[in-house]
């Protein structure tokens, strides 16, 4: 045995306990990873480059400061880089660590002869893969090391996986919100952003009535959806045809398809909500607003939206049936009772606007979800039949149609 190699075993350990594992390929991928050792004592870096390479790995470089490292890295791009804390004069290893995994996603294994509190939490900062302490023993730094490796390409995966969601969502022509279990925002796509006149930074944790405010043109008056039914009692909510958005700064956007629907988590419980809508057609300014208008100030000042044909034969027949009925007043004491778990009651509310109004969308929709509540699929499957019969294009009618009919069809299985 040679010197060096003798040293290299009193450091590591014994040599008996650690031969088995010298000649273990690392699991991660088939080829040898690539490690870069920052290491400004010398004996010590080439013990330490010889296990590594015993164990399987390909030590691309060895640098003795973090100067050297952070100038160094993107000519070499290891697959994991074992950073020593303390290197002396210039830049520690944290610091270095910082530069490095800023730009570039690799994996850091910090090696410290010190464990005091403070160097731990600053290490913490750089998120670490790993945080070994000297004297080492390489069995400690070969599953240090097989972890990293692994937990770095589970990291790569998920990072792939949400750039490609993230790139979706973004391409949509369907503004997207998600909310928290309070209510609040917790995305928003970028066809929401544009609609609402709100970043992604300012909207977060804000709560969605403050940030998106809605209008039902057809009755001049604000939209405001029961977010706690949704939430609590993971109720659908559709929003009427007639609704607009109202920007930050005053522009009202013509949406359709708008409903808002809770998010149920693994266990059954309501982990948040999502918000859909379909922009209709580009906005109008209304007048020249200075800030986000108050719902009393925007009835004042709204003024109607230049509609399609098909929009134009829609509002005339929603005012012609708000002359001889108070629509929106009973929907919202039928919602109210839905809300209140009365859902007899609100059947009994919807089956009597219904007589009257047979080709009311809003009702025939609203009373399919409180069909389900009570049990009666099959009644429930005819309401959103015949919602889809008013309005075709309603996504989330088709969606609960779908539930239903996939809830017969396991009772069917089992009887």
């Amino acid at each position: 045995m040679t010197a060096h190699s003798a040293l290299c075993e009193d450091f590591w350990g014994n040599s008996a306990q650690n031969a088995a594992g010298r000649g273990a390929a690392p699991a991660p991928g088939t080829a040898r990873p690539k490690i870069l050792i920052v290491e400004d004592e010398a004996i010590f870096a080439e013990d330490m480059r010889e296990m590594l390479e015993q164990s399987g790995y390909a030590v691309c470089s060895i640098f003795s400061s973090g100067e050297e490292a952070v100038a160094g890295f993107p000519a070499l791009r290891p697959d994991l880089v074992l950073m020593d804390i303390g290197l002396g004069d210039g830049i520690d290893g944290i610091e270095a660590a910082a530069a490095i995994t800023s730009q570039f996603p690799v994996p850091v294994v910090f090696l410290t002869a010190y464990h005091d509190t403070a160097t731990l939490a600053r290490a913490k900062v750089i998120h670490p893969y790993g945080y070994l302490v000297k004297p080492l023993e390489k069995t400690t730094v070969h599953t240090t090391l097989q972890v990293a490796l692994a937990k770095n390409q589970h990291d790569n995966r998920i990072h792939e996986v949400s750039a490609w969601l993230d790139l979706t969502l973004e391409n949509l022509d369907r503004g997207i919100v998600t909310l928290d279990r309070k209510g609040n925002i917790i995305l928003m796509n970028s066809c929401a952003q544009r609609l609402a006149g709100w970043t992604p930074d300012n909207a977060y944790r804000v709560p969605l009535d403050d940030v998106l405010r809605f209008h039902d043109t057809d009755s001049n008056q604000p939209f405001i959806p029961f977010i706690p039914g949704v939430l609590t009692e993971g109720l659908v909510m559709t929003f009427p045809s007639g609704t607009s958005l109202v920007s930050k700064t005053g522009e009202l956007h013509r949406v359709r398809d708008c409903s808002l629907s809770s998010i149920p988590d693994t266990d059954g419980s309501v982990l948040g909500a999502i918000l859909v809508f379909t922009p209709e057609f580009s906005p109008e300014i209304l007048g020249q607003p200075t800030g986000v208008p108050s719902h009393g100030d925007f009835c004042e000042r709204v003024q109607p939206v230049q509609a399609t044909p098909e929009i134009a034969r829609r509002t005339v027949r929603i005012h012609d049936i708000k002359k001889t009925i108070s629509t929106d007043h009973t929907l919202e004491r039928a919602t109210l009772c839905t809300l209140l778990g009365k859902f007899e009651v609100a059947e009994s509310i919807y089956a009597s606007l219904l007589e009257e109004d047979p080709g009311n969308f809003q009702a025939w929709h609203n009373r399919g979800n409180v069909l389900v509540k009570l049990g009666r699929h099959r009644e429930a499957l005819q309401a959103f039949s015949r919602a889809l019969e008013i309005c075709p294009d309603s996504a989330e009618s088709q969606r609960r149609k779908a539930d239903v009919l996939a809830i017969m069809s396991m009772k069917k299985t089992r009887d």
